[in-house]
């Protein structure tokens, strides 16, 4: 059976005063879990595009540019770098092993049997 990983808490006055955005986030929480469960492939292309990109936007705030061109330099090394290439194929494999792990955990909705509250 499916097993709830995502638990949401809140107290009644904010349920009550927040009550469109919490539906809302609940409906998107559903639609992902739905994607991910129906087009797993898709899902882990989404999630490697955020990654990059919100590791990209970490990147380039606190970063001096004689650090981003360190960086790059460092990069452009380890790419002609065998030992470099095959510790980043098998990190790939290793996320990709995670990641199809951990879809088969989502749930496929997000109720609770009226069991639980007996």
């Amino acid at each position: 059976p499916d097993f709830c990983q995502l638990v949401l808490f809140t107290t009644p006055q904010r349920l009550q005063a927040l009550r469109p955005q919490l539906r809302q986030l609940v409906l998107a929480m559903r639609r992902a879990t739905g994607l991910i469960k129906r087009e797993p492939a898709r899902a882990a292309r989404i999630y490697e595009q955020h990654v990059k990109g919100s590791a990209a936007a970490a990147g380039t705030t606190n970063r001096s540019a004689l650090a981003k061109v360190g960086a790059a330099l460092s990069g452009a090394a380890a790419m002609v770098n065998p030992v470099a290439a095959m510790r980043r194929r098998k990190e790939r494999k290793l996320e990709a092993a995670i990641f199809d792990a951990t879809l088969a955990a989502l749930p496929n909705d997000n109720s609770l049997s009226g069991a639980y509250f007996q």
